[in-house]
């Protein structure tokens, strides 16, 4: 069977287009009356399906009593979808992650899995990385499990090494991410000085029309993503800010937060960055910032992997993706069955051939043998585990009553939003207007009754 499975990712792989799991799963596929159906609702995203397909043909094969039926239901407004669906339709399963979770669970809608985990996986805690475990929680007290965690997706930089290569051709002076030298008397990769200073080199090559990959005069940089919550939380935290001190007050004005606020201005200013989302894969930024998922959009370019820089606070934004079971769900056991073959060896294996994201068993982290490492042999993918212990758990609003966290969490986007787009916000007075304005709207949207 695990040739067949690796037949079939590849091919998956190599069609690049999906309509679904099966060919079916937007709705279409026949429902077999002899077997018992369990629907998955996840979302119309092409990584997404190719993970669904591998997930469903390997479990169906082994349990031909059940059939997994995958609708791409999820909209980009998570929360709105899931109280969108009525009672009748709701889905068995929902894929969701640990920054969407929480207002959802706490209103009932999805199955608590501790109980399940305890069953059937008693080691559980040792088992899967412990920060993937703690974003299936509501908050710090909660004892439940709200979603069973598929990955471990840590912040890397993507490089362009063709890009690199010319670079330093023309300034001897610019390293390579994973220069030796970075890992010298005990060191663990590059700074976040180093990497700025990178970046300064490289936009001094492209402003003086330097040719080749990246180094064009409409190339930028680094495509850092600063209005993504992954990038802009890891560099609040990795300065020293935060959005909420430990008493719950919005603390988005102190000293080390305007350093980082100011650090992204200085990015946009000087055209380090780039809003456009394509930029590296169309060979118009020297780096990117990313998470392992990105990777199966970069197979036509020469493309390398380094840990994310060492900030003054050593941080890495870290978060996961994974299925919550439907507290309404019909057939529950059947349910957790393929929950529970998802987050096994086999079906993190499996998980780890798609290229598409790390596995959360922690076993198969450092496994040389892993099927995730093993599909991407020619890069560098300690990266992705690199420095694992300064994971940063991305779900700020935790504390927050979890009826008001989705609220917190998209003011605190638009607030990322306006600072990397609007002119008017990028000079010392626009910046102290823009976050007295949005510790308010943070606050108010904390604090609705």
């Amino acid at each position: 069977m695990k040739k067949y499975l690796t037949c079939l990712i590849a091919v998956l792989l190599t069609l690049g287009v999906f309509a679904g799991c099966g060919g079916n799963a937007g709705g279409g596929e026949k429902i077999d009356p002899n077997r018992t159906q369990i629907t998955v609702a996840m979302k119309n995203d092409p990584a997404e399906k190719l993970i669904m397909n591998a997930f469903k043909a390997a479990f169906e094969e082994e349990n031909p009593d059940i059939q997994i039926i995958v609708e791409t239901t999820v909209g980009t407004d998570y929360v709105q979808t899931v109280f969108n669906y009525a009672v009748s339709e709701f889905p068995d399963i929902l894929w969701t992650s640990g920054d969407y979770h929480s207002t959802v669970s706490a209103a009932g809608k999805f199955e608590d899995l501790r109980p399940y985990y305890d069953r059937d996986i008693p080691d559980w805690q040792e088992k899967y990385h412990p920060a993937s475990m703690s974003t299936t929680k509501i908050n710090a007290a909660d004892e439940s499990i709200w979603f069973a965690p598929r990955d471990f997706n840590q912040l890397v930089v993507f490089y362009n090494k063709n890009a690199f290569e010319a670079a330093k051709q023309l300034d001897p002076s610019i390293k390579d991410p994973n220069d030796p030298s970075y890992y010298e008397n005990g060191r663990t990769g590059w700074t976040w000085a180093e990497f700025k200073d990178t970046v300064k080199k490289f936009r001094a090559l492209q402003l003086a029309g330097s040719k080749g990959e990246a180094l064009t005069r409409n190339s930028v940089a680094v495509l850092g993503g600063f209005t993504w919550n992954v990038s802009s939380y890891t560099i609040l935290r990795g300065f020293g800010g935060d959005v909420f001190d430990e008493e719950g007050n919005v603390v988005m004005d102190s000293a080390n937060a305007m350093r980082a606020y100011n650090e992204m201005i200085e990015f946009v200013k000087n055209n380090y960055t780039t809003s456009n989302n394509a930029a590296f894969n169309n060979k118009l930024a020297a780096m990117e910032f990313g998470v392992r998922t990105n990777v199966i959009s970069m197979e036509k370019l020469n493309f390398d992997v380094a840990p994310f820089p060492i900030m003054e606070v050593p941080v890495i934004g870290s978060g996961c993706s994974g299925y919550a079971m439907s507290a309404s769900c019909e057939h529950k056991e059947e349910a957790w069955k393929f929950l529970k073959f998802i987050i096994s060896r086999e079906g993190q294996e499996i998980f780890g051939q798609t290229k598409a994201s790390v596995p959360c068993l922690t076993e198969l982290l450092y496994d040389e043998d892993a099927a995730w490492r093993k599909s991407t042999p020619d890069i560098n993918n300690d990266a992705f585990v690199a420095r694992a212990d300064d994971a940063l758990n991305l779900n700020f609003a935790s504390e927050v009553a979890p009826k008001n966290q989705s609220a917190v969490v998209q003011e605190y986007n638009n607030f990322f939003f306006s600072l990397n787009n609007e002119k008017k916000y990028q000079t010392e007075e626009g910046l102290a207007s823009l976050v007295s304005s949005y510790m308010k709207k943070i606050a108010d949207a904390a604090n609705a009754a």
